[in-house]
């Protein structure tokens, strides 16, 4: 399977998939950030047989940070994607929507 042009693996315990892509740029404004990759996950079907039923999709940069004027870099997941649907298609149709535009999932 392939999500806006990235190739992704299938995980048979969980009836997932999952793939890794180059990071875009990201501002992160005067803190320190070393980007490793971007991982996407597509989950299997939640509350399958229901009429709650749904996919979703999720995506985030995974790399270091260091706060400005703060020694300490730690493990950290930024810039987020996100994307859900009643079927797996339209969840997919949402997400590359999302990640080609770069719309982030920001809580305000």
């Amino acid at each position: 399977m392939k999500i806006a042009g990235i190739k992704m693996s299938y995980d048979k315990e969980f009836g997932s998939y999952f793939g890794t892509t180059e990071p875009e740029n990201y501002n992160t404004g005067k803190h320190h950030f070393k980007p490793q990759f971007r991982f996407i996950y597509i989950s299997s079907e939640c509350y399958p047989g229901t009429d709650k039923s749904f996919f979703y999709i999720t995506s985030h940069i995974k790399g270091q940070m260091r706060h400005y004027r703060c020694q300490t870099w730690y493990d950290t997941d930024i810039a987020n994607i996100f994307a859900s649907g009643k079927t797996l298609e339209e969840a997919i149709q949402k997400f590359t929507h999302n990640f080609n535009n770069k719309i982030y999932n920001i809580s305000k």
